[in-house]
């Protein structure tokens, strides 16, 4: 089975002027988190990586869910909007396969977790189309399906919102910064 592999790199400076953060795990611009040795940080790691792989798993759920209801209404859109759609569920599968691809790169969590948003916002646009169309023909039950899929995709933004949070409030730069100043003043 395939997973989200993530990279831990040693921080940049002078390690001896700061020895509480030497090695980071980046997931984007703003979530960063810092561990003191790469034990912890490869522990904290593997958590992470089995978050989000079953993260991503429910993702794709979605994915089929929406592609299903898509098929729905195949027969009944123009061809501009099969294009769109087609395109849309394309591009969401390249940042599937972005989002599990193993590389070494520094940024390759930044551009793992980019893809995971794409995918968010891709879904939320195949479904809020699919949305709209199902309230044009009055399909009370294919509009019910749409809201429900959106709230599981708006609900699972936020689960990663959380465990992300949950994690920054330990492992973030500030929180080493108050263990620090605490330390110095004990």
């Amino acid at each position: 089975m395939r997973k989200i592999k993530l990279n831990i790199h040693a921080s940049v400076g002078n390690i001896s002027e700061d020895r509480s953060k030497r090695y980071t795990l980046s997931l984007s611009r703003d979530t960063v988190f810092y561990f003191q040795n790469k034990k912890i940080a490869q522990q904290k790691r593997v958590e992470i990586e089995k978050y989000y792989t079953n993260h991503i798993l429910l993702l794709n759920d979605l994915f089929v869910q929406a592609f299903s209801n898509y098929r729905y209404y195949v027969f009944t859109l123009k061809p501009y909007e099969i294009a769109f759609m087609k395109e849309t569920f394309n591009d969401i599968e390249k940042h599937f396969d972005k989002a599990l691809k193993p590389t070494d790169s520094p940024n390759s969590n930044y551009f793992k977790f980019g893809a995971l948003q794409f995918i968010y916002d891709g879904l939320s646009s195949i479904n809020s189309f699919l949305s709209q169309k199902s309230r044009v023909k009055q399909d009370h039950v294919m509009s019910s399906k749409c809201e429900a899929t959106d709230l599981h995709i708006l609900s699972l933004k936020e689960m990663s919102q959380k465990f992300n949070q949950k994690f920054s409030k330990t492992y973030s730069y500030e929180s080493t910064l108050q263990v620090i100043h605490l330390k110095n003043h004990a």
